[in-house]
């Protein structure tokens, strides 16, 4: 296989937020079948009966928003979004086409959320497990998955799943921890703060002490400043260290309910720490290389993220892999709806860009390149690149 080196802006097949798009690779259009017998003559990407490696090199965009899930307590908000009044409340539009635009928690109190276009393509429940497809084949499919609580100050981060099918067995999946996660934190905020971490960034804030210590999940809290909410992540400190106990299940100026008993001891007197103003996608500038690995011999999927080993799975079944006889398709799972509810969901619906993408028909451990793929031209049986520069 021959390279090109080129200069000038960067391109990429992008798939816009709030988005109903895909590419199909079409399988009738590849593979020839004989007149006597039917039989497919397959060849190329169908023609995978054990080993390969899918790498693709993307840009994920984030579809959480900037929303506000609390009723009560100052709302502060980023320099780049935009807070609107309409309706009961506020809709929050971020100024960056690579965001999804989020709401204020009164939209939902008034049920006025359906009023909405971004909550009609991805209601709020639906983007915190989002999961977006990279790729789908059939047997085998690759996917991003929104790994977060919700949606306050707090950017989708992403998981890596890969499903497999080996014979008539229902299809199995492993995923990684998230890997693409948002940034935390300035590097300065005042000398008089307490919420800085290790690395000198400010990343936590407090939001008022316990009074009591817990009891059934329950403690009493005195000048909490209304930050509280149902998902909402709560840490204690200890010098320079912040420790999760637990997430919020309900909470007003006086008390604090987790959803399960405290994760470490919280006593009375304990000052109460949420992740700090703001979180910032900054994902959504920067390039990822993922890939996944499946040998066939010892049936066991390996997953890389920037060429690290982030989850290795071995399948139950013993079938040997083949690539189903159908179309595969890029950007989503090939549904095709729209002008209906969650449409994002029911597509499994990829926003972002796709720079390279590639399969080869033998498993690889390492990878000499992330920021771009240097397929071997002997094994690769798919290769796009939609890099393109000004003409």
């Amino acid at each position: 296989m021959s390279y090109a080196i080129f200069t000038g802006k960067q391109r990429s097949l992008v798939f816009p937020v709030m988005c109903n798009g895909f590419l199909t690779l079409d399988y009738s259009d590849n593979i020839s079948t004989t007149s006597s017998d039917a039989s497919d003559i397959k060849y190329g990407l169908w023609a995978i009966d054990k080993d390969f490696t899918f790498e693709c090199v993307l840009t994920p965009y984030d579809i959480n928003g900037y929303g506000i899930h609390r009723t009560t307590g100052a709302i502060s908000k980023p320099a780049n979004i935009t807070q609107t009044t309409i309706g009961s409340g506020y809709s929050f539009n971020p100024n960056n086409k690579k965001i999804i635009s989020g709401l204020g928690q009164g939209i939902f109190t008034a049920n006025e959320e359906n009023n909405f276009e971004s909550e009609l393509y991805l209601p709020r429940a639906s983007r915190i497990s989002h999961e977006m497809r990279i790729f789908e084949g059939g047997n085998f499919q690759v996917s991003l998955v929104n790994d977060t609580l919700h949606t306050e100050n707090n950017p989708a981060r992403y998981k890596i799943k890969v499903g497999i099918t080996l014979g008539s067995a229902s299809m199995e999946y492993f995923t990684s921890d998230a890997v693409i996660l948002p940034n935390l934190g300035s590097q300065y905020d005042s000398f008089v703060s307490k919420g800085f971490e290790f690395d000198g960034k400010m990343k936590y804030k407090s939001i008022g002490s316990t009074t009591s210590a817990f009891s059934s999940k329950a403690a009493n809290l005195s000048n909490a400043n209304q930050h509280l909410f149902d998902g909402k992540e709560v840490f204690i400190r200890d010098g320079l260290a912040f420790t999760s106990f637990g997430i919020v299940h309900s909470a007003n100026s006086s008390s604090l309910t987790l959803k399960l008993d405290p994760s470490t001891s919280v006593t009375s007197g304990s000052e109460i720490f949420i992740h700090d103003d703001f979180f910032e996608p900054s994902y959504i500038n920067n390039t990822y290389h993922i890939a996944c690995s499946w040998d066939n011999r010892n049936k066991v999927v390996n997953i890389f993220f920037e060429g690290r080993l982030v989850k290795t799975g071995t399948h139950t079944q013993t079938d040997s892999f083949t690539l189903s006889e159908e179309n595969c398709y890029i950007g989503a799972n090939g549904s095709a709806t729209t002008f209906a509810l969650d449409t994002a969901t029911t597509n499994n619906q990829f926003m972002g860009e796709l720079h390279e993408l590639s399969i080869m028909n033998i498993k690889k451990n390492q990878f000499g390149a992330i920021n771009n793929l240097m397929p071997n031209y002997n094994n690769t049986v798919l290769y796009l690149r939609f890099e393109e520069v000004d003409e």
